[in-house]
Order: structure tokens, then sequence, then C-alpha cells
């Protein structure tokens, strides 16, 4: 039986995250309502915070010109113009609640395969689900 590795089942979150997040949003930009095959799924607070890699809520799918190649709204080359956006379209006390998330210290308690493996099953379950947009999906 081959050993199963972090990377694998990162990688496994990873897509599962990203499918159910531009799902949600009816496979459209979440900015400008635009359907597009390129659509991408944005961590808000990047992948690095572990805490939050794969919270649902710490997703927002949008397309390539809103995610990174707009320089006056994209979240990665406006991202002081995206933030006072998403804080408008989600709420500020849903922002406070989700950026307290980035402090916990991971290094203490690493997650293990299993623990991931155990996340994987709950993004599976949300797939399985109608993921089109709701505000139950931004309770935090």
């Amino acid at each position: 039986m081959k050993k199963k590795s972090h990377k694998t089942i990162n990688n496994k979150c990873d897509t599962l995250w990203s499918k159910i997040v531009r799902e949600r949003a009816g496979n459209r930009c979440e900015y400008c309502g635009r359907q597009n095959k390129m659509l991408n799924a944005h961590h808000i607070f990047g992948r690095t915070f572990l805490p939050l890699r794969w919270v649902l809520n710490n997703g927002i799918a949008l397309c390539p010109l809103h995610h990174t190649f707009s320089n006056t709204f994209s979240a990665h080359l406006a991202p002081t113009e995206f933030t006072f956006w998403l804080v408008k379209k989600r709420g500020e006390e849903w922002y406070k609640k989700l950026r307290q998330k980035t402090f916990p210290d991971i290094h203490r308690n690493p997650l293990t395969i299993k623990d991931k493996e155990v996340i994987y099953e709950e993004l599976k379950k949300h797939s399985d689900k109608d993921n089109t947009i709701d505000k139950r999906f931004y309770k935090v």
C-alpha cells in the first residue's frame, strides 16, 4: 500500500476547496458577475495562514482580471481596494472574525495527514450540496 503524503492530501484539499468556492459563486466572478472558464478561487488570507487554508469563508471566486490583472481593482494588484470592497460586500464583523483566525499558533499543533483527510471529507460534503451563494456561507 502506497504511503500517503502531506503533498498529496494538500493538493486534493486545495482542488476541492477551489471547486466549491467557484460553485458557491455560481461559477461567476463575485466582483463583476461574469462567467469565465478560467475563474479563480482566491484565498482572502493566503494559503500560508494554515488555520484558514481550507475554510470556505476564506475564499472568493474571481475572474482573472479581478484576481490578478487589473491595476484598478484586483485582489493582488490593488489589495487595499479589494479589501475595502470585500468588507463592504460581506460585512466588517465577518472580516474581523475571519482575520482573528489567522493568529493561532499552528506550529504547536501542526495538521497530521489524518487531520487533513478529515478536512477533505468535510469539504466533500459541501461539494455534494447546492453551493450557490448564500449568506449562511459567510458566517465565521
